[in-house]
């Protein structure tokens, strides 16, 4: 296993405390675990604070439900911002030394970067799907539909209860897009639609 020593004889207490023979691995999933840890401990507060701190932001963007800051929070990936940090240390100090862990500090943000790209970036389907956050393949058939028919110049009418979407997708369909916000899963309502 790969270990982190410092080899350098001028190095100060506290760094060859720290990292004297920590397992590289260690270090990886310590740097990867703190990042992601951080952006979940941001983007909540981010979501929900705004909302509960003024009522026009409440009245124009509806709460989210947990899924969606969960989504946005295990999306954060990292990139090359953040390898341009790295790779923008200088190599040697001002006295004239190297300076300290920079080959690490390079190692460890690519990592973090190959990390939050691949891992996270393979299973985001399945995440997104599992909280309920990706389109439903009727609901996208529907539409398609909707669409074809419209561009045919048919009128179209749109029935569903979320609104919000309804209005969306009536705009992008154009004029022959009726839309009419209610339960579908009503027999009733979808009667009194017909009728």
């Amino acid at each position: 296993m790969a270990t982190v020593t410092i080899a350098r004889e001028n190095a100060r207490p506290i760094e060859e405390v720290a990292l004297r023979r920590i397992p590289l691995a260690t270090l990886v999933a310590a740097v990867i675990g703190t990042v992601i840890a951080i952006r979940f401990l941001w983007v909540f507060p981010a979501s929900y604070l705004p909302r509960a701190l003024s009522r026009r932001v409440r009245e124009r963007a509806p709460w989210p439900g947990w899924q969606a800051p969960f989504a946005i929070a295990y999306t954060g990936m990292r990139g090359a911002v953040s390898l341009a940090a790295a790779l923008s240390i200088p190599q040697v100090v001002e006295g004239g030394g190297e300076f300290p862990f920079r080959d690490l500090i390079i190692f460890l943000t690519f990592a973090t970067i190959v990390f939050t790209v691949c891992v996270e970036g393979l299973t985001l389907p399945a995440l997104l799907r599992g909280l309920g956050l990706g389109a439903d393949e009727q609901e996208l058939r529907e539409e398609d539909k909707a669409r074809l028919l419209a561009a045919e110049g048919c009128n179209v009418v749109l029935a569903a209860r979320r609104e919000d979407r309804l209005n969306s997708l009536a705009a992008r369909l154009g004029e022959g897009a009726l839309a009419v916000p209610t339960d579908v899963t009503d027999a009733a309502a979808c009667a009194a639609l017909v009728a």
